[in-house]
């Protein structure tokens, strides 16, 4: 990534799948997609499909914004932030297109297999897609293909995290998070985004790799020229409301993308954003705690 946190895009050898086809992309060095690619192009099962429940027809539907919530903790954000969002579709196969949560709560959140769209706003022009699916590196193109076949969106945001044992973070943030401790928030986006919509982020710092669905996104945006920026919270060892919180630093950029996009931080005493987080937090947390000796309780 650039000062401005774009993907640089070098010749690199890595694949990724558009439909049937195998085609050589420049990826970014933040970026990897290469996981398991054979096994993805053996993969027999279904193709995950995104079926439309709102009553509305189907097919491929143009938002102004398509919000992507991964890992669980950005689902659980998305769900938080917009809590007047209405369940408009579903990725159908997603037992097939996402490996089973395992019975023990994931600490980033994974606690189901849903994989929902939802409508933000009155509008209809901001789609959002809360997948507390764990998808597998060898299912994340297909994933990623499927949701952009049925979403034609003008600019797309992912919330993802890093986890903090496994990142190599500097410190200094501008945007309020520790330098690399839980709670901060890089960036990584694609060319075509404007510096100065993301300017409040930080960067996401080299040689970190973004991967699995978020890298599929933001690869298959690059390559349609979409402008598409990942939001990434530094996860510690257990989700916890200060990594679901660094989410909010996103506000900016996505208010300025769609007034529809503005995150609902008010609400009445006890049921404003933060309550909200730190209610969802709880609740990963007790199903965390109701694992005993491997088996969910």
């Amino acid at each position: 990534a650039g000062s401005e946190g774009h993907v640089a895009i070098p010749p690199l050898p890595t694949m990724a799948f558009i439909g049937d086809e195998v085609d050589p992309v420049s990826a970014s060095r933040n970026c990897d997609t290469s996981d398991d690619e054979d096994t993805a192009r053996e993969d027999a099962r279904p193709a995950p499909k995104v079926t439309w429940t709102d009553g509305a027809a189907d097919g491929r539907r143009d938002c102004d914004v398509l919000l992507v919530g991964v890992s669980g903790a950005g689902a659980m954000f998305l769900r938080a932030a917009y809590p007047g969002a209405k369940a408009v579709g579903s990725m159908s196969a997603a037992s097939d297109a996402a490996k089973r949560v395992p019975k023990k709560a994931s600490t980033t959140g994974q606690t189901d297999n849903s994989c929902e769209l939802l409508s933000v706003g009155g509008s209809g022009r901001v789609l959002a897609f809360a997948c507390q699916c764990d998808v597998p590196a060898e299912r994340a193109t297909a994933v990623a293909t499927a949701l952009l076949a049925a979403v034609r969106p003008a600019r797309v945001a992912v919330l993802d995290v890093v986890k903090l044992a496994y990142a190599v973070l500097s410190g200094g943030d501008a945007d309020g998070g520790a330098g690399g401790s839980r709670g901060a928030l890089r960036l990584l986006a694609t060319s075509a985004v404007d510096a100065a919509a993301v300017a409040s982020v930080r960067p996401l710092e080299s040689p970190n790799l973004v991967t699995g669905l978020t890298a599929a996104l933001l690869t298959e945006c690059q390559i349609d020229k979409v402008p598409a920026a990942a939001f990434l919270s530094v996860l510690g060892h257990h989700l916890e409301v200060e990594s679901l919180s660094a989410f909010a630093g996103a506000a900016a950029t996505l208010r300025g993308w769609s007034a529809d996009a503005a995150i609902d931080d008010g609400g009445a005493e006890g049921d404003d954003l933060f309550s909200r987080l730190v209610a969802a937090a709880r609740d990963a947390e007790r199903s965390e705690a109701r694992t005993v000796g491997g088996m969910f309780m």
